[in-house]
């Protein structure tokens, strides 16, 4: 029976075999882990990956560490997991799982059908936190450059990632998905003016405009609490154009409600399917104003 190994970096990093939770000895058999996966075709000279990790250390010095690491590294995930020699690490990946380089499979093979959908769903789902969340080398500035990076680089494919997945349901016309994922897009990472942004104009598509304002309110506002910084003007202009509609179909005649009377909705079919739409819908809230 082939043993699978599972390695997650998108979140705190996990190291399991069999399902049981394995930890190295230190925390730079992780980076060095890590450092692997991420780099191309997961392999990188000896000499580069000691400068990252021991930079304050004579050159001899810092490969007998990395000697050592990644003896510990191989007792964790096993030796055939490897290719060394005396200048350059690889890491094979054999029979290993692993979200970061599922997640940069599933970019690089973007497609229109199902099979890719399900997948992209699922990496979403899987995401625990920003690349390496909580990890820490001490006194390494070096480490710390690389790692802050990564982590860039993760948040652009991961927004990537829910961008394509709404994208693939707005040519299906699957309304309710796209929000339903963009709704996740925002409980991951609510600082993301992008994801507010989609979100609205998700709503908005959808003929659900008041949901789309109140939606507004709340990146206002997130933004606000996180950035300190209002949203961008495209943003803000469509809000506006938004308002300006709902004021227009509230400025009904009173006349049009008197005791006795059929209500005509001539011309505003679009309008009365929101509605419609939302008396259905099971989060509604009605309010009536008067004045």
């Amino acid at each position: 029976m082939t043993e699978t190994i599972t390695i997650k970096l998108l979140g705190p990093p996990i190291i399991s075999r069999q399902g049981q939770v394995v930890k190295p000895d230190t925390n730079k058999s992780i980076a060095l882990l890590a450092y692997l996966i991420c780099a191309p075709n997961y392999i990188d000279s000896r000499e580069k990956i000691a400068a990252l990790l021991w930079p304050n250390y004579p050159q001899s010095r810092a490969k007998a560490n990395l000697r050592r690491t990644l003896s510990a590294l191989i007792k964790v995930v096993g030796r055939e997991q490897f290719i060394t020699n005396r200048d350059t690490i690889q890491f094979l990946a054999n029979n290993v799982s692993c979200d970061v380089i599922e997640m940069t499979h599933c970019l690089e093979n973007y497609r229109l059908e199902e099979a890719w959908l399900r997948k992209a769903l699922n990496l979403t789902k899987d995401v625990q936190g920003e690349f390496l969340s909580g990890f820490l080398v001490q006194d390494n500035n070096e480490f710390e450059g690389w790692l802050w990076q990564e982590r860039n680089q993760f948040v652009q494919k991961i927004n990537t990632l829910f961008r394509r997945i709404i994208s693939t349901y707005e040519q299906k016309q699957m309304w309710d998905e796209a929000i339903r994922i963009a709704q996740n897009w925002i409980r991951q990472n609510g600082s993301s003016e992008e994801a507010h942004n989609q979100l609205i104009r998700l709503y908005a598509k959808s003929n659900l405009k008041f949901e789309a304002m109140k939606q507004y309110a709340r990146c206002v506002e997130q933004l606000r609490q996180d950035l300190d910084l209002p949203p961008s003007l495209d943003i803000q202009k469509f809000a506006a154009q938004l308002n300006s509609h709902l004021d227009t179909i509230n400025q009904l005649d009173e006349s049009s409600f008197q005791d006795g009377q059929p209500i005509f909705f001539v011309g505003q079919t679009q309008d009365l399917g929101s509605l419609e739409r939302l008396f259905n819908r099971k989060d509604t809230n009605i309010f009536v104003f008067s004045t």
